[in-house]
């Protein structure tokens, strides 16, 4: 291994002015201060290359926080070069001191740098410039270990391995897999042919270009990520994902996260506890959050869209298939459902607006308004809300019970077929003609039955404390 050493020192010349009485012992006292002071600056330069001919893999292990820039190329040789700048403390414990290691065992080598410990009280290292620059071949899979450092690695070829802390940790134009372990330090990947694995915490993360599946572990993290042929599944915390452009299902699992989300060609999977989704094209979308407000559009398969909540807004459009909704206390928006929808919630809103199919609805205190209903089928259980409802289609069944709730049905398409109207404290209003119409009336409850045309279809409509208008 050849290594060369270019030393460089700068002394800091003071003057003093020593023209007070007694000059020559207080000027000896300055000196003796200064120089305790240790105001000498030092810095140099070491390098040197090692032959990695038949070499696969390297591990190179670096035992200080230092700036370390790496880069493949196309030679069998590993060259280095070291630069260094600091007090006479830190110059005797980190150039004096910087000799690299070389082991080999068969096909792999390992390239060490480590630093003796110094255990000295008092004393102050100043560290002006760290820096460690490495070629090596590109076919080999490399593994970098250190600490405190900031990182850059490109062009390797056969997989990355990086385990630091506290540190930037950037790696680009690397093929095979790619694995980054980096607390308290961001993290950028870019144009990586290969899977790719990040396990981090409170930091930024941004990944780019990357052709193979991503995994993100990184709790109170803000991500950024663009540009993945393969899927994506993130672990967090607490933070803020933005994603797009991702060509597979995304996974999102973390209790307070807020998901920015674009562009999504597979499944998207988010189970959260309190934050915001934004979601903008996906194939499917399932969503599990106590207080997670959703305002997703453009799901474009028959899956459709699943959201179970607690208290939150949701607010889906442009959904292909079928849109689930659970929850106790949500405000419910709904336009263009290609599909049925199915919904439970306990108290808040219903809206909706441009439905294909079916609707089913089960709740206590909901008003509900809903137009442009093109499903044949009908089956609402509310307790109290008023609803506002416009039917398209011919209707083939509709059961509708409300307890303290107007209900309000405006049908565009001419009904036909067995009607039940129960009302109590209440007041029925109705086009229908009803063949055969017989009414029972009881403490203070009224019952029509009868047959509307000659279909068949059925009509049953339940309230009490609340008036009916059929039109």
């Amino acid at each position: 291994m050849k290594r060369i050493i270019i030393p460089f020192i700068a002394v800091l010349f003071i003057s003093l002015n020593l023209s007070a009485q007694n000059s020559n012992d207080k000027g000896l006292e300055r000196l003796a201060l200064l120089a305790n002071m240790d105001l000498f600056f030092q810095d140099g330069t070491k390098e040197g290359e090692v032959d990695l001919e038949g070499i696969s893999q390297l591990e190179v292990l670096v035992d200080a926080g230092m700036e370390i820039t790496v880069k493949g190329d196309n030679s069998t040789k590993l060259s280095y070069k070291y630069y260094f700048k600091g007090n006479k403390l830190a110059y005797e414990r980190y150039f004096e001191n910087f000799d690299p290691e070389v082991k080999r065992n068969g096909g792999e080598a390992r390239f060490e740098v480590d630093f003796p410990n110094i255990n000295i009280k008092n004393e102050t290292f100043r560290v002006d410039e760290h820096r460690l620059e490495i070629t090596l071949p590109s076919e080999l899979l490399l593994r970098l270990r250190s600490r405190y450092s900031q990182i850059e690695v490109e062009n390797i070829r056969l997989g990355l391995e990086v385990e630091n802390r506290s540190g930037t940790v950037k790696a680009r134009d690397i093929f095979q897999t790619v694995r980054i372990y980096n607390d308290y330090g961001s993290i950028v990947a870019m144009n990586i042919q290969g899977e790719l694995f990040i396990a981090n915490r409170s930091a930024s993360i941004d990944v780019q270009e990357i052709i193979g599946a991503v995994q993100v572990n990184a709790n109170y993290s803000k991500m950024n990520i663009s540009k993945v042929d393969g899927d994506l599944d993130i672990t967090n915390r607490s933070g803020a994902v933005n994603a797009f452009d991702i060509n597979g299902s995304l996974t999102g699992d973390g209790p307070y996260v807020e998901y920015e989300l674009t562009n999504i060609d597979g499944d998207v999977r988010i189970d959260n506890k309190s934050g915001k989704i934004t979601l903008n094209s996906a194939r499917s979308l399932r969503v599990v959050g106590d207080y997670t407000h959703v305002n997703a559009s453009n799901i474009t398969s028959s899956e459709g869209a699943s959201i179970e909540g607690r208290s939150a807004n949701v607010d889906l459009k442009n959904i292909e298939g079928n849109v689930m909704v659970t929850g106790q206390y949500l405000n419910i928006d709904l336009e263009k459902v290609k599909g049925a929808a199915s919904i439970s919630n306990r108290s808040g809103k219903l809206y909706i607006n441009d439905l294909e199919k079916d609707l089913t609805f089960r709740g206590e205190y909901v008003p509900i308004s809903a137009r442009n209903l093109r499903g044949a089928n009908l089956n609402i259980d509310n307790k109290s809300g008023n609803m506002d409802i416009e039917t398209l289609a011919v209707m083939e069944n509709v059961f509708i019970k409300s307890n303290y709730g107007n209900v309000e049905l405006f049908m565009k398409s001419k009904f036909n077929g067995q009607v039940k109207i129960e009302t109590k404290y209440g007041k029925l209003d109705s086009d229908f003609t009803i063949t055969g119409e017989q009414i029972s009336e009881y403490s203070n409850r009224r019952i029509v039955t009868g047959t509307v045309g000659n279909g068949n279809g059925t009509m049953e409509i339940i309230t009490q404390n609340a008036n009916v208008i059929i039109k």
